[in-house]
């Protein structure tokens, strides 16, 4: 009913009669008040308590959903359903082609839906709605969420191919960097104030010179290619990008040197056949990214 707001389309989709419905309502607004669904003329609009209730029954169904799931025969090349992966935007603008390609081959038959990771998508993973996640490390993700590790980037400074950095043909060091500008990759829910470049610089007592902040790697891209800007990076972004190269990093702390990639799904979901099957698909995708 939250989602139809109309009782008679409600009674379609669950394929029951209208007056089904009508009585279930009655016993809903018995025990909730009769707000919990205003009437409108368009149809019913929910109460907040309504969409409450919708969400805490849809997270007390999901267990039961997977146990269910487990006993069922799973067919990959017959699924027909909808699959929706909520990605980081980097990594939906690095790997979408190789995450379409390996899910169109095994699942043929299957609607695809990836999306760009929001302030609601972590909700909607928690929801239920979102089949499955793709996230750098440091996200602050809740326990109920599943976090497996799919790979570890080396970390790099990415430059233009004329940069003057490259012209020394040496190992830059941190007074060196200095005197360049940066580009600030901005990670939803992770580095919105202070990259760990930036983080770094200040920690060795400089001060970072950061002419953009995007969450687009082709702005990125084109500020590099225009400036003598450095970016902190990986060989993926610079393979990804015509003209872009890379130097290893001055002497920098152990966790700084990799970035990690995180698959994520409920927990309650890492015994389903279609989610395991999901991620399996990722894994072999960031095997070798």
């Amino acid at each position: 009913m939250v989602e139809t707001k109309n009782s008679q389309r409600t009674a379609e989709t669950l394929n029951i009669s209208a007056t089904s419905v009508s009585r279930a309502l009655a016993k809903l607004r018995e025990h909730f008040g009769d707000n919990i669904f205003i009437r409108q003329p368009h149809g019913i609009e929910p109460s907040e308590l309504a969409y409450e209730l919708a969400l805490a029954s849809k997270s007390m169904l999901l267990p039961l959903e997977s146990v269910i799931a487990k006993r069922t025969i799973f067919n990959q090349h017959t699924y027909n359903g909808t699959i929706t992966i909520i990605i980081n935007t980097y990594l939906l603008e690095l790997f979408a082609n190789k995450i379409i390609d390996a899910l169109i081959q095994s699942f043929p038959k299957a609607k695809l839906n990836l999306e760009c990771w929001n302030n609601d998508s972590l909700l909607k993973l928690l929801n239920g709605d979102i089949d499955y996640g793709l996230q750098f490390d440091g996200f602050p993700f809740p326990s109920e969420i599943y976090t497996p590790v799919l790979c570890k980037v080396e970390n790099r400074l990415v430059l233009s191919e004329h940069h003057p950095l490259l012209e020394k043909n040496t190992k830059p060091e941190w007074d060196t960097l200095t005197e360049f500008p940066i580009v600030q990759l901005k990670l939803t829910g992770i580095n919105q104030t202070r990259s760990n470049l930036s983080v770094e610089y200040l920690r060795r007592g400089f001060t970072p010179d950061i002419k953009l902040k995007t969450d687009s790697l082709r702005a990125a891209y084109q500020y590099l290619q225009k400036s003598k800007a450095i970016m902190f990076g990986s060989t993926v972004i610079a393979d990804a990008f015509p003209h872009l190269l890379t130097l290893p990093l001055p002497i920098i702390r152990e966790e700084l040197k990799y970035t990690v990639i995180k698959g994520a799904y409920l927990r309650t979901r890492r015994e389903n056949p279609l989610h395991e099957y999901i991620h399996q698909i990722i894994v072999n995708v960031f095997s070798n990214p």
